[in-house]
């Protein structure tokens, strides 16, 4: 089971029959319509455009000037440039690369032609029709290219983000073009010969040659409040969808398309989705989410939020689907809050998710915070703590609204909440909880839509924990929940210590010291009786709760920095480093046993089986003898490892849960 968010870019996903390829993060995302996210292929570094022919091949390029073909489950790579891919386009076996130096057209692996632009103009977006290429990017210009020739269309007033052609049955073709001016332009490329009107002048009325073609301005579509992101026609219905840093979907249709020969010079939207737009929210405030990426589906439209989240809208009823959800960076951590799994992420998000007919689905979104997020634990069956890149760990607590919801769904959380929801404020870094007065009702028994979660599924802050004096690196809770553990990142003995909290009214105790460096790991045993800890510093600690004491230590317990720990008994515990080994001790100091393995072993865990996650993707399930039992396969380092009964979930670059 995997879930993925998708990248936050105007060229992220390229349609299939059946199947969405789309950017997450270092990865392409195979989402099978029918089945949900199955696979991934990595590119190596961050994807800076995806899309496709419509048939049966995708293109993909990456921040490190990769240039990726995927056909028949196959990633190939086409050629790496010195400078990243920036946008791509394809048309049959055409497919076009742009990068700062300019956009190469290639075909089945050849390169055919490369363009380059005026000095300052970086490709942004590309469209293909036959032979005609056109190019929008850092400027209002838009390079219309075929073979030699060279015409610019122009009249926006701002960096051009979108092209996309929709050919018409009398053979012409009209292309569509989004710019950060907030407008889109529609541009005729006519087969017949048309004279430029000698009493008209201006770039409205400018007439062009290209080829075969007469090319000339047709129409401006006014209706975004924001810069317009991407534009796609329907070329069945010959209407066009655009996508807006305002939180808007348009659909647009032409008022006379009875008159084709004569123009489509009257176009109105014929429905609008998404959100409200924010009085004074703006790209350049940073307070608009935006919609990025318009897609036409066969069962509706689609759009990405800045959440990562695919938001789809039916055709005929323009209804809302619930879409898939995901982290969109590194998931760091990840818990078990009952059936319930709680993960974070460097996209500074919590998220809960419930395992669904063999699916994940998110159920709530019970932070969104300012900072990147590193850690998380469930406090009972209704609260939970979380630390990150700031110096302080927040206390939430389950709202009455998410609890109904999750009763609805047949897996009830807690007992009973008498707490509001919550709001993140404009400018807030952390949620603020709701006065008890504004109650919200969420839709009960289904899967919340990516608008409920963002909005009505927040949990409350109850508690702040102050003390440590850098970021967040890891905390436990206590099996019998009496006690919090926390530390931070550290370089010095003053802040390498282990703070302690009493959850019943959340009072701070003597912190334990011992460590030099940044303690990795904290583990409560199985009793609550002792603490392990382990950290950069190679060290391992034991202490006594009762006692506050050290019972045993050991300064050179790896090689390496061990990354970290899990108990396997009261009395035994585990070890696992970048040394590339796994060790099994007992309370005593004595190693048990010792296994090496192909890779920085970077993550554990216990529950009955041994599983351990290495900085290679692998996640294998141990025997007592430490010998491989199953293995899996995630995306990229594994963070951090959680099992319950037969589930293992892996945090990585993406979240995954694999069944043992």
């Amino acid at each position: 089971m995997l879930a993925a968010g998708a990248s936050s870019l105007t060229q992220s996903a390229g349609i299939l029959p059946g199947t969405i390829h789309y950017a997450c993060n270092n990865y392409v995302v195979v989402w099978d319509l029918m089945r949900g996210p199955s696979k991934t292929y990595d590119l190596g570094s961050r994807v800076g455009a995806v899309a496709s022919n419509g048939t049966d091949t995708v293109a993909a390029s990456s921040h490190d000037g990769g240039l990726f073909i995927i056909q028949d489950d196959v990633l190939k790579t086409l050629h790496t440039y010195e400078k990243p891919v920036t946008c791509l386009a394809m048309a049959g076996s055409l497919l076009a690369a742009g990068t700062v130096a300019g956009v190469d057209v290639w075909e089945s692996g050849t390169r055919l032609n490369s363009y380059t632009f005026d000095s300052g103009f970086y490709p942004l977006s590309i469209a293909l029709y036959k032979d005609i290429v056109v190019v929008g990017g850092t400027s209002g210009i838009v390079y219309a290219l075929n073979g030699a020739e060279t015409i610019k269309l122009e009249g926006h007033e701002n960096w051009v983000r979108s092209l996309d052609f929709c050919p018409l049955e009398n053979g012409d073709v009209v292309l569509a073009s989004a710019s950060q001016d907030r407008f889109i332009r529609l541009w005729r490329f006519s087969s017949q010969s048309v004279e430029e009107d000698p009493l008209k002048s201006g770039l409205s009325t400018r007439v062009q040659h290209l080829g075969s073609f007469t090319v000339f301005f047709e129409a401006l579509l006014m209706g975004h409040d924001d810069w317009v992101l991407s534009v796609k026609w329907d070329s069945h219905t010959f209407r066009l969808l655009s996508s807006s840093s305002d939180s808007s979907l348009i659909v647009w249709a032409a008022d006379n398309l009875t008159h084709e020969d004569e123009g489509y010079d009257l176009w109105t939207p014929q429905v609008r989705l998404g959100d409200m737009s924010i009085l004074g929210a703006s790209t350049a405030t940073g307070a608009s989410g935006g919609l990025w990426g318009a897609y036409w589906l066969e069962s509706g439209v689609a759009t990405i939020s800045r959440s990562g989240a695919w938001r789809i809208w039916a055709h005929d009823t323009w209804e809302p689907i619930v879409g898939i959800t995901g982290h969109t960076r590194t998931v760091t951590w990840v818990a078990w809050m009952k059936e319930y799994i709680l993960s974070t992420s460097l996209d500074q998000t919590t998220r809960l998710w419930r395992i669904h007919d063999g699916h994940l689905q998110e159920v709530s979104r019970p932070q969104i915070h300012g900072y990147d997020m590193l850690c998380c634990e469930p406090v009972r069956d209704d609260a939970f703590v979380s630390g990150g890149d700031e110096k302080l760990v927040r206390v939430f607590g389950l709202p009455a609204p998410v609890q109904d919801l999750l009763e609805s769904l047949g897996q009830p959380l807690g007992g009973h909440s008498n707490l509001a929801g919550a709001t993140v404020p404009a400018l807030g870094l952390s949620n603020k909880a709701e006065a008890s007065d504004e109650t919200f009702a969420l839709p009960q028994g289904e899967t919340p839509r990516e608008d409920h979660l963002q909005r009505q599924t927040l949990w409350p802050e109850i508690e702040k924990l102050y003390g440590h004096g850098y970021e967040i690196s890891c905390l436990d809770v206590s099996p019998d929940v009496s006690l919090l553990a926390t530390c931070c990142k550290a370089n010095s003995v003053r802040h390498a210590v282990i703070r302690l909290y009493t959850i019943d009214g959340w009072r701070q105790l003597e912190p334990l010291s011992g460590h030099n460096l940044t303690v990795t790991r904290v583990r409560f045993s199985p009793d609550s009786k002792l603490l392990l800890s382990v950290s950069r510093d190679r060290q391992l600690f034991v202490f006594d709760i009762e006692s506050q004491k050290v019972v045993l230590t050991n300064p050179k317990a790896h090689s390496r920095i061990i990354w970290d720990c899990c108990w396997l008994s009261p009395t035994e515990y585990a070890t696992v480093s970048r040394d590339k080994t796994v060790k099994i001790w007992n309370t005593s100091g004595e190693v048990l046993t010792t296994a090496s393995f192909e890779a920085p072993v970077t993550a554990c865990d216990f529950d009955g089986h041994l599983v351990i996650g290495l900085e290679n993707g692998q996640v294998y399930k141990l025997d007592e003898n430490l010998c491989i039992v199953k293995s899996f396969k995630a995306d990229g380092r594994i963070e951090q490892l959680a099992i319950r009964r037969n589930y293992v979930a892996c945090a990585s670059e993406t979240l995954r849960v694999f069944t043992m």
